[in-house]
């Protein structure tokens, strides 16, 4: 298990370390089976984690397939063949009922998860094809998907490079390199809008880097060139009315929406909090390392940062209420 220290500086978090004694290769847990394309950076879009925390969807492989691992066993247990490319991204909806996978193929697939063998007539949802990998259905606790897509979404001019999932708001979003955000409906597949910045003409080859969507129905998101030198935050309504944009300073490299308030982390290891409504800063924390990836815990209690010095940064939420 790894340790954990307070920051005497930052008296609203606290940041994990690896214990020493998980560099004994005999006590380390590892999932096999997972051939990454080597023209892929990976990233935390690549991998999407059950709510309950015990199942990791990972995409990233070069057969353009979806694997499906179930952690206490440390083992693949479904592996889901759709996509012609490498899956570049994926998002799991809050009930633990949705997967979403966007590809190179520039294509996006809705799956359906449900609880292994949780049928009253027999298997779950792996039995359409009769078994999970190795010939065995998944273990009871686990997620499985079923193999059978519920949509495939089309509409995209280049690779898909993030997506976001809101049930309660029927909406399953996808990003693209061709500097489009694309919207279809969960219930029943179809498109509903596109959107596309205000300073799409004023940008060079504009990529939609990042997606989050907050419960108030506000949706943000990142463009930034492919160079790195310009970049945008924009503030959509749930109708895709453009309501606010703004030019960070430096590179976003995770954002996560939550009430009315968007966090974002920086490549400085700037945390910044602001109101989605407007943008207007409320308040910042700088941590020690670049921010990866954010979420928060069950409740919202606490945010949990991953930073690149591979540390987990863990800040009480009242932080965010006191500004």
């Amino acid at each position: 298990m790894p340790g954990c220290r307070s920051d005497k500086a930052n008296p609203h978090g606290f940041s994990f370390f690896k214990d020493n004694t998980m560099h004994n290769p005999r006590s380390m847990k590892r999932i096999g089976g997972a051939c990454f394309d080597p023209s892929l950076v990976l990233s935390d879009k690549v991998f999407a984690a059950s709510n309950d925390g015990k199942t990791i969807f990972c995409g990233g492989h070069w057969d353009g397939s979806v694997g499906v691992f179930f952690i206490s066993k440390a083992k693949i247990i479904q592996v889901l063949h759709r996509h012609l490319d490498v899956v570049t991204c994926l998002a799991v909806d809050g009930a633990d009922s949705l997967l979403m996978s966007g590809s190179k193929d520039t294509t996006c697939i809705l799956w359906a998860i449900g609880p292994a063998n949780s049928s009253a007539n027999g298997p779950g949802v792996a039995s359409v094809v009769g078994v999970g990998v190795g010939g065995t259905y998944p273990p009871a606790g686990s997620l499985e998907v079923d193999p059978r897509p519920l949509f495939t979404f089309y509409g995209h001019d280049a690779p898909v490079t993030c997506v976001s999932l809101c049930a309660e708001l029927d909406m399953a979003m996808s990003g693209s390199e061709d500097g489009t955000v694309n919207i279809h409906s969960i219930q029943d597949g179809c498109f509903m809008l596109s959107l596309i910045p205000p300073t799409y003409a004023n940008m060079c080859g504009p990529e939609v880097s990042l997606l989050a969507m907050s419960s108030m129905g506000y949706i943000a998101v990142y463009f930034e060139e492919k160079t790195g030198t310009n970049r945008h935050l924009d503030i959509y309504s749930v109708n895709g009315k453009h309501l606010f944009a703004h030019r960070p300073q430096h590179p976003i490299l995770s954002m996560v929406g939550r009430g009315d308030h968007l966090l974002t982390g920086d490549i400085a290891g700037m945390l910044s909090i602001r109101e989605i409504h407007g943008l207007a800063l409320l308040s910042m924390m700088t941590l020690e390392a670049p921010m990866t990836s954010m979420s928060f815990a069950p409740g919202a209690t606490h945010l949990l940062a991953s930073l690149t010095d591979g540390n987990v940064a863990v800040i009480n939420a009242q932080f965010f209420s006191s500004s």
